[in-house]
């Protein structure tokens, strides 16, 4: 399973980069390069096409959470917040303040903020958790958690080389950095991609509501889930292609194919998939998840607008109204990547539910 999602989440942009007739050599480069391209243009019908699709599927969601405040809420536990929390709280302000000031004698650390940051994030996130239910992934598996780093920055390793396709991202404030450093300092800020998704999603799982609104809703299920799986496969893997040969129309589905190609792949090979539970009607691992990137992609963009190295976005048709630097409507990824994100946490946490 893992040679054909490979062969497929990498050979199938190159297809479409050949059927288009373009040469490979600028989508192979690595480190990848990261200069600006051409400005997009905006369109006002892409603009609220795209918002009319995004407010269809997020309604249906935010209307079932907003009916569930007026219900009775169970108790919570509480359990005392952890020292070392407080001890991430400070670290999380100290490096805050430093990712946002520019210090003299610090220019040599400025670029490197993120890190620091992302870490006392994940730490705080988890102390609350702990508060919420004795334990957290970091306290009750430290192991299985350590697992996310490495398989976060494979991860979004992945994503960057989807870029070298659509060009929706660039990075500035690192051009003194040779390959070998860009390479090892990448490789350190995104492997707390996953860490910080899965805590917010286990500290959202904390909170009744959304047991209340997500637990038991529509049962979704498949009745021939194989020839389902196939289906979805091929019209994922043609999608991939796309991105090569369309990528001013497709970008969108860099967020949406790829985890559709690993749980195709795991329906295939008989394995419980995250969205095995939708059959039940539960929906809280897609809600939570989902939300958890929502809210992390919430501190990346506004973290990532007061920094020296930083992220800056080029998005066809659709990049107007930004909150930081990210255009308003491309918060919706978040959305569909939390889902990636559950698909891959559960390789790393092996067992234990996603949503918990």
């Amino acid at each position: 399973m893992v040679v054909v999602a490979g062969v497929l989440l990498l050979g199938a942009p190159l297809s479409g980069v050949w059927f288009a007739g373009e040469p490979f050599g600028p989508f192979l480069e690595f480190p990848p390069q990261t200069g600006r391209g051409a400005s997009p243009v905006f369109s006002w019908i892409a603009f609220w096409s795209l918002a009319a699709l995004i407010v269809t599927a997020v309604l249906p969601f935010a209307w079932r959470m907003f009916r569930t405040l007026s219900a009775p809420c169970a108790p919570i536990d509480r359990y005392t917040f952890p020292i070392w929390g407080w001890m991430a709280l400070l670290w999380l302000v100290v490096a805050w303040t430093l990712a946002w000031t520019r210090f003299t004698g610090f220019d040599a650390f400025q670029q490197h903020t993120f890190v620091p940051l992302w870490l006392g994030y994940t730490a705080v996130v988890s102390a609350l958790t702990v508060q919420r239910k004795g334990s957290s992934l970091l306290t009750r598996r430290p192991r299985r958690f350590a697992l996310l780093f490495p398989l976060s920055a494979l991860f979004w390793w992945f994503f960057e080389y989807l870029n070298r396709f659509v060009g929706n991202w660039y990075y500035v404030g690192i051009a003194e950095l040779g390959p070998i450093e860009y390479t090892f300092f990448a490789t350190l800020a995104f492997s707390t991609v996953l860490p910080a998704v899965a805590s917010t999603a286990e500290w959202l799982d904390t909170m009744p509501r959304f047991r209340q609104a997500f637990g038991r809703w529509h049962p979704i299920q498949i009745p021939h889930p194989r020839p389902v799986a196939i289906i979805v496969l091929i019209v994922t893997a043609f999608s991939l292609a796309g991105l090569g040969a369309l990528r001013e129309y497709l970008y969108p589905l860099v967020w949406i194919s790829p985890g559709l190609v690993i749980i195709a792949l795991q329906a295939l090979a008989g394995r419980r998939t995250v969205l095995a539970p939708l059959a039940d009607g539960d929906w809280c691992g897609v809600a939570t998840y989902s939300t958890a990137a929502l809210i992390c992609g919430f501190f990346w963009e506004m973290w990532n607008s007061g920094s020296l190295a930083h992220w800056e976005y080029s998005i066809p048709h659709v990049g107007a109204f930004r909150l930081f630097e990210m255009p308003v409507l491309g918060y919706a990824g978040y959305l569909s990547f939390g889902i990636e994100c559950a698909v891959i946490a559960a390789l790393a946490l092996n067992g234990e539910k996603v949503k918990r």
